[in-house]
């Protein structure tokens, strides 16, 4: 009998696939938390009331999700944030006390990204006020810096959707800010046009960006890339935001043809460059060799535009890179992807190429 009720609660849930959520509210026993979902306008609505039992915990399955979104625990008119897809099981511990302050998720690795966004906020408003956020160059830089990891995730919607006490932690009245989000629109208008989000993150993009003439489309604005301009290995002057508005994709590439990862990845650039150089692809490579005789070299024989970045730290900081190599992928203006995966690269280029 014991083998028979396995089998048909596995078939049970192969049926009905569902995401699940257990946890803990500590001093809330016998209390009540709402899950909560928000629609396409950004507007919250109950999913499920959940008793929360007399140890503290509890519980709740829903049906799997088809795409990756975000929902919300409200206890007392306070929130804990976080991210579902399809079938995924987490878990959320906290206290009826500092509900929304002193909380840990677990369970995928969007989960814990979120709960590290999250507690970011909560450490810096520990010690400033809300209005400060506008001005918190150090978190917003690090959050852009999430983002450009990869800008069609859920957690990159989530951090530019963010809500602080009310106030926008993404300002679309501050350029930088607004390129971030446009980097968001971007990615999921290529990567996920059936998402119900995408058709939102656009229409704030394009309600607030520069235009030129009326278009569906989002288009490319130079404020959205932080530019970069460097003597090539020919002594000629090169303009990140001038190569990236005459070519339909540009890779943009922070290396050092001293370390030993440049020759294979170089061999992969030639080999994506050879493919798709003919229609409009171009690579930026942004030397950080220590003997700029020795990068001089090795980037006359590349055949993509090659500049040498000095000893100036100011282009690494401004596009969040602690490490070399860093890739990142150029389309319409705007910063589309980040490659932290070199054997994605080709697979990434070709999507954006289409």
């Amino acid at each position: 009998m014991i083998g028979a009720a396995t089998l048909l609660t596995v078939a049970a849930c192969t049926k009905n696939p569902q995401w699940t959520l257990n946890g803990a509210v500590e001093g809330a026993e016998d209390g009540i938390v709402v899950l909560e979902a928000a629609n396409g306008d950004g507007f919250w609505y109950t999913v499920d009331s959940l008793k929360i039992g007399s140890d503290g915990s509890f519980s709740t399955a829903q049906p799997a999700q088809e795409l990756p979104d975000i929902f919300r625990l409200n206890y007392n008119n306070r929130y804990i944030y976080f991210p579902i897809d399809s079938i995924d099981n987490l878990t959320i511990n906290t206290k009826a006390g500092t509900f929304d302050s002193d909380f840990t998720i677990a369970g995928t690795p969007d989960a814990d990204l979120i709960n590290h966004v999250d507690h970011r906020i909560n450490a810096f408003l520990a010690s400033h006020r809300v209005e400060d956020l506008d001005t918190a160059a150090t978190l917003k830089r690090e959050l852009s810096g999430m983002i450009l990891q990869n800008p069609a995730s859920i957690v990159s919607y989530y951090i530019v959707q963010k809500q602080v006490k009310g106030r926008p932690l993404f300002r679309i009245d501050n350029r930088r800010e607004l390129g971030m989000i446009g980097a968001v629109a971007n990615a999921f208008v290529e990567s996920r046009p059936n998402d119900p989000r995408t058709l939102f993150i656009k229409n704030m993009w394009l309600n607030h960006m520069p235009r030129t003439a009326s278009s569906d489309t989002i288009v490319a604005n130079e404020i959205q890339l932080i530019d970069i301009r460097q003597l090539d290995n020919k002594g000629k002057e090169q303009s990140l935001i001038d190569i990236a508005s005459k070519n339909k994709v540009v890779v943009l590439n922070f290396t050092s043809y001293s370390d030993q990862y440049s020759q294979a990845l170089n061999i992969a650039l030639r080999k994506i460059w050879d493919k798709h150089h003919g229609n409009g692809l171009e690579v930026f490579q942004l030397g950080f060799d220590p003997k700029e005789f020795n990068w001089r070299v090795s980037a006359d024989n590349q055949p993509w535009v090659t500049v040498y970045n000095g000893t100036t730290d100011l282009n690494l900081r401004n596009y969040n890179v602690g490490g070399l190599p860093a890739i990142f992928i150029i389309k319409n203006g705007q910063i589309v992807s980040r490659i932290t995966d070199p054997e994605k690269l080709e697979s990434t280029i070709d999507r954006y190429m289409l």
